[in-house]
This record gives C-alpha cells, sequence and structure tokens, in this order.
C-alpha cells in the first residue's frame, strides 16, 4: 500500500461520486473474492493499513450491489485516461 492509493482513491471518488456509485470493488486474492467497499470505508482501511501496517479484518458484503461499485483497475484506467486527455486530476477540480 502507497500514500498515492489514498491519493488514487480520492480521484476515483471526484469522478464517480457523482455518476452514481458508492465506492470501489477490490478482487481479494486471500479469498478469491470481489470485495465492495464504500468510499469512507476504504478510505479508513487503507489509512489503518499504512499506519499499522495491517489489514483490517474483511468480510464479503453482505447482498452487494456490484453495479454501483466501480473495479480498482478500471477507475484508475479511466481517471488515468482523464489525466492523458488533459483534464485536470486534482479532485476539487472535477
Amino acid at each position: 500500500i502507497r500514500q498515492q492509493d489514498l491519493t488514487d482513491l480520492t480521484n476515483f471518488e471526484a469522478a464517480f461520486r457523482a455518476e452514481g456509485y458508492r465506492g470501489v470493488s477490490v478482487y481479494c486474492q486471500d479469498c478469491q473474492e470481489e470485495h465492495y467497499y464504500p468510499w469512507d470505508m476504504l478510505r479508513e482501511n487503507l489509512e489503518t493499513l499504512l499506519e499499522t501496517g495491517e489489514t483490517p479484518v474483511h468480510e464479503p458484503a453482505f447482498a452487494p450491489e456490484p453495479e454501483v461499485y466501480v473495479p480498482w483497475d478500471y477507475a484508475r484506467g479511466y481517471v488515468d485516461a482523464l489525466q492523458d486527455a488533459g483534464v485536470n486530476q486534482r479532485a476539487s477540480n472535477w
């Protein structure tokens, strides 16, 4: 985990929240399942991981709505494409 991941998450939220996305989905290598994280929960998890070096205990969401979560890799590609197109990537300017 890197500080850049928190910056990325901020940019993802700025790009996708207004479109109705509730958070990000991330594939978990440990349990071989997709995990669905609301924006604030993932931010807290990333901050905890940066501070302590430990991943908070997690469980797959109960009855998630996958269509309202943007996959992390897709979000990264989308935000990178916006940057390549000259769109200011700073969340406050979206």
